[in-house]
């Protein structure tokens, strides 16, 4: 299932502008799923598998007392595929936004150097 996955604790996607949702429709999506922390986000892709397009928010709270992030779905994308979908970071946290692309791009071009 072609699926567009957005991960945030908070918000939904009405605040994409549509110059984005344009992009996203090349991929022709067959739906538009919202998870609002990590584990919901990994349980989409055993299910599912990877979306064609994923909005990352960093910050999504706490889970059982522990601070969730979407590293957290990075790391297993990351450590249980050969690709990684396009994607578009949202997050207000400039930092956990920096890491979190350094981490996909890192990753993406070990599969570009390997492949």
């Amino acid at each position: 299932m072609q699926y567009v996955l957005f991960i945030d604790d908070e918000r939904d996607y009405s605040f994409v502008e549509v110059n984005l949702i344009q992009t996203i429709i090349k991929h022709k999506p067959q739906q538009f799923l919202i998870a609002r922390n990590s584990s919901e986000a990994i349980n989409l892709f055993k299910t599912h598998g990877l979306p064609c397009f994923i909005f990352f928010d960093h910050d999504l709270g706490e889970i059982n007392g522990k601070v969730d992030t979407s590293m957290n779905v990075v790391n297993y994308i990351t450590e249980n595929y050969s690709s990684f979908p396009d994607y578009i970071i949202h997050s207000q946290n400039p930092i956990g936004a920096k890491n979190l692309h350094s981490k996909i791009e890192s990753f993406k071009k070990f599969l570009e150097q390997n492949s």
